[in-house]
């Protein structure tokens, strides 16, 4: 009868570190390839939305800089854009820090940069099905254009706002729009990003999840509330006509 063949402890050791560390593998490539989605994620829609924001209170700074130096009056409806640009420049500068180039994150580009010195101002709100790149426009308040800050009768009438269409120097009448057509964000929609004469501007978002995202600047409010009102909230008006000069 021949001798019974016993196993090689190598062997079995191997066997058991193989069970403990390929579980771990597996974990660990789960784990990094959520981060690298959520990474995306943040870097298509969340980043894009807290620089547009920023980069629209530089441009409400730099039209009431431009107004100081203009007899108190608002940038035209032709060339806003290159009117406030010498003063956007150098605000921006303090309030982004996306001047020093994009930087990579588990392969995912992420870059907070201002608007740029020549051609249309605006703003990545994520992409399409195909990896598109979808972005939205910035407008002056078509009633604000080249009016004295001075008589206005509420500072906090809408200046800047964002649109659907990118256009250099765009002015149009401000109309609110619906929190339910605003981008996405995270999966649920936000609002659109606007920026009154004075106050703050604000942009909230309450995903199915219970995760809040809120960006705000600009100044504290002066006297009244300078949120937007959202149409889709009964007996919201729009305040956005200035006084009659």
């Amino acid at each position: 009868m021949s001798p019974k063949k016993s196993t090689n402890p190598l062997v079995i050791i191997l066997a058991i570190a193989l069970l403990i560390i390929l579980p771990c593998v597996v974990g660990i490539f789960f784990i990094v390839n959520m981060a690298k989605q959520g990474m995306k994620m943040v870097a298509d829609t969340v980043l894009p939305a807290a620089a547009c924001a920023m980069n629209f209170e530089a441009a409400r700074d730099a039209a009431l800089d431009y107004a100081k130096e203009h007899d108190g009056k608002l940038p035209s409806a032709e060339k806003w854009q290159a009117e406030i640009e010498p003063y956007f420049r150098k605000l921006i500068k303090s309030k982004l820090a996306g001047e020093n180039g994009p930087k990579e994150v588990l392969g995912t580009k992420i870059e907070m940069s201002p608007w740029p010195e020549k051609g249309a101002w605006d703003c990545r709100v994520g992409t399409d099905e195909k990896g598109t790149e979808l972005r939205h426009g910035v407008a002056l308040n078509a009633d604000l254009a080249g009016k004295p800050i001075a008589g206005l009768k509420d500072k906090t009438v809408i200046l800047f706002f964002e649109t659907e269409t990118v256009k250099e120097s765009q002015t149009l009448p401000y109309t609110p729009k619906t929190k339910s057509s605003g981008p996405l964000i995270m999966g649920e929609h936000r609002d659109w990003l606007v920026i009154p004469v004075e106050g703050k501007g604000t942009l909230d978002i309450k995903t199915k999840k219970g995760t809040n995202i809120s960006f705000s600047t600009g100044d504290d409010e002066p006297e009244k509330d300078t949120k937007a009102k959202d149409p889709d909230t009964k007996g919201s008006k729009d305040s956005s006509a200035p006084s009659g000069n």
